[in-house]
């Protein structure tokens, strides 16, 4: 039998014809992420990506290339649902630490490689997409910020065992209810 030669395919749409590659499979990237920014969500990807290798056992923890990230890129909502001007999200991140991100920063830096596709120029130099406006805080910041978000998750946790705890009390006296509560690790 003879060998055949290997023909190249395409995926053939009425715009054309599209050459298959690994990227058109990938799915980050900002055709598919409304909150894409250049530079910062492809170095949130990139540590999501080593992060799935450690803890897929593909590579060991001391192979892996995990770097704090340097700041944390927020859209943040500059209306209400009607389209009223609204600051009290951008008050609220700015008692976070986070500030607006303007122009001049685009390109200068490595988490803002250029501007976000579909974003606009605001007069006063603001990022703007939709009604949304970029904001960032530096690594620190959003460490603290983290931190204290995980400490009031794990309080509310703890509490809930607690209300629980009544809720369970006044069920049991109801015959043939046996209520209980199961705290997962």
């Amino acid at each position: 039998m003879a060998k055949r030669p290997l023909v190249s395919t395409t995926i053939r749409t009425e715009f054309g014809d599209v050459l298959d590659d690994p990227s058109f499979y990938d799915v980050s990237g900002a055709d598919r992420d409304l909150t894409y920014v250049p530079g910062f969500s492809d170095m949130r990807r990139a540590r999501d990506l080593e992060l799935a290798a450690v803890a897929s056992g593909k590579k060991g923890k001391h192979e892996a290339k995990l770097t704090p990230l340097p700041v944390n890129a927020r859209w943040v909502r500059k209306t209400t649902p009607k389209g009223a001007p609204d600051g009290r999200k951008q008050m609220s991140s700015g008692n976070l630490g986070y500030r607006v991100v303007s122009k001049d920063q685009i390109g200068k830096t490595d988490w803002l490689t250029a501007l976000p596709p579909g974003a606009t120029i605001e007069p006063d130099g603001s990022i703007a997409k939709g009604d949304c406006i970029l904001m960032v805080a530096d690594g620190k910041t959003a460490a603290r910020n983290a931190a204290r978000k995980a400490a009031l998750t794990q309080r509310m946790t703890n509490e809930a065992g607690a209300a629980a705890g009544g809720l369970l009390a006044v069920a049991s006296r109801k015959e043939g209810v046996d209520p209980y509560i199961r705290k997962e690790a």
